[in-house]
């Protein structure tokens, strides 16, 4: 260590310090053979050591030959059917009856025009058609119905 003098090879010692706050720390001697507490190894069982040592597949693996594993005719089978799914899932959904009827509500148009209420709660508007309170609600359920089957 630094600062320690020997003295007739076996002993050490560490000579007196002055700390932050200006009291002195008093000359440490060390015995002969004697090893601090940080500098010893931690031990480690031959189990851990040996788990330390071992590779990490097992043996007799190759991981090469994992990756270029030809595919069985159960498997190319398999493949097969989930293509022939996907391509009627993709065509039954393109002749789905509620497309029409959401492509109607896309086609629909919002204007930027003031509504005007009657008694009767019909809504009119200049240039269109009046619709009641029922026929509104109708119409909500319909786009509700879309949402809920298109999310």
């Amino acid at each position: 260590m630094m600062g320690s003098e020997a003295k007739g090879g076996e002993e050490r010692i560490l000579p007196a310090t002055r700390r932050p706050d200006g009291t002195m720390r008093k000359a440490v001697r060390i015995r002969a053979g004697y090893v601090a507490q940080e500098e010893v190894a931690i031990y480690q069982s031959k189990g851990a050591l040996f788990k330390k040592d071992a590779p990490l597949v097992p043996p007799g693996y190759d991981p090469e030959t994992d990756l270029i594993k030809p595919k069985t005719k159960a498997a190319k089978k398999n493949e097969k059917r989930k293509e022939k799914k996907q391509q009627a899932k993709l065509g039954s959904t393109t002749t789905e009856p509620g497309d029409s009827l959401s492509q109607k509500l896309d086609a629909l148009q919002v204007s930027s025009e003031p509504c005007e209420t009657t008694k009767q709660g019909e809504i009119s508007q200049e240039g269109n058609q009046s619709v009641t309170d029922t026929g509104k609600s109708e119409l909500e359920k319909r786009i509700r119905a879309l949402k809920k089957r298109s999310g």
